[in-house]
């Protein structure tokens, strides 16, 4: 484990704890969710470079729920090796080894069902639910809308074999009870979703907006079909990761994420959604008709934490522990 920690961290908060008394975490007392908090990521990544720190957003203009926002997580060798249970680098590439080496005896290991955790602090159902309260933000001038999942877990259960998938698919806010839902052509839950559509039924799905970074880097890694998110990260940590049943579809979703939607994708129900600012720094594409999600439950801690991945021009959330990850594999 990396040095001063023999132990993984229990939840996302625990980590920020851990990544602000190594000193790479900043604490801004207050940001507008439309354009000011995506600049202000990006200027510190670009300016900041490799030793560009994380940001904790401790409190949004107009928010008055609580809701924070955790930027940067895992862009840096130190705070990527923190995160991932690796021994204190003194240089990126010792990143990209510890990663090498790791994959070299790394045997997945499956979560742990438990009855209850932190997610389950709250709990909205119909009726109570409005997404557009909720500080999302709008990262690009351009941007088609504000986007709750960006640093998302898309967690779909495969209708035919049972296993488990996460993805990381943008999540835009369409209503109080509504989520556009982006997936690109190929990927498995895009796959997972045409299967259901493709007997009739609805698609289930948990949209978490808040969690473990371990659990970001493993579901925006390529996986072979049928090896589960949830399995490849607890072989990373060592331990299993804790999942609590949703109330609906009775999908495992982390015991201590901070915020997640559950709810289903119906056949041939869509909304206009983007364009949206890609990982590449660009613009991909531009405003088409995508699935929609129906929110029927919110799950979510006390003042949950917001993670975010604004995508930019690289070094991002995304490119860089993209790189070393990619660069180990090679």
């Amino acid at each position: 484990m990396y040095n001063d920690y023999p132990q993984p961290h229990e939840d996302l908060r625990e980590l920020v704890d851990r990544i602000d008394k190594l000193g790479q975490l900043v604490r801004v007392p207050e940001a507008d969710p439309d354009l000011e908090l995506g600049t202000l990521i990006e200027l510190v990544a670009h300016r900041g470079g490799e030793g560009a720190p994380a940001l904790l957003f401790d409190k949004l203009t107009g928010d008055s729920k609580g809701f924070r926002v955790l930027s940067g997580a895992t862009n840096s060798a130190q705070r990527l090796a923190l995160t991932m249970g690796f021994p204190r680098p003194g240089h990126p590439l010792a990143a990209v080894n510890s990663y090498r080496e790791r994959m070299q005896t790394h045997q997945p290991i499956p979560p742990s069902e438990v009855d209850s955790g932190p997610v389950l602090q709250n709990i909205l159902r119909e009726g109570e639910i409005d997404l557009t309260a909720i500080p999302a933000p709008r990262l690009h001038e351009l941007d088609g809308g504000r986007y709750l999942g960006t640093d998302d877990l898309i967690i779909m259960q495969d209708p035919d074999d049972g296993w488990v998938n996460i993805g990381t698919y943008r999540a835009m806010v369409q209503g109080p009870d509504r989520t556009g839902l982006w997936i690109s052509p190929g990927k498995q839950g895009r796959q997972i979703r045409e299967k259901y559509f493709a007997q009739g039924k609805p698609c289930p799905v948990l949209i978490s907006c808040g969690h473990d970074p371990l659990l970001f880097l493993a579901s925006g890694n390529e996986l072979r079909w049928g090896l589960s998110e949830y399995d490849y990260a607890g072989g990373h940590r060592g331990a299993p990761i804790e999942v609590v049943r949703s109330e609906l579809y009775g999908l495992p979703m982390p015991a201590a994420a901070e915020f997640v939607i559950e709810g289903e994708l119906h056949p041939g129900e869509t909304a206009p959604e983007g364009p949206f600012g890609e990982f590449t720094g660009y613009y991909a594409g531009g405003r088409s008709e995508q699935p929609v999600v129906r929110v029927r439950r919110v799950y979510h801690r006390d003042n949950p934490i917001l993670t975010v991945a604004s995508p930019i021009r690289p070094p991002s959330n995304f490119s860089y522990s993209k790189c070393v990850m990619k660069a180990g594999m090679v």
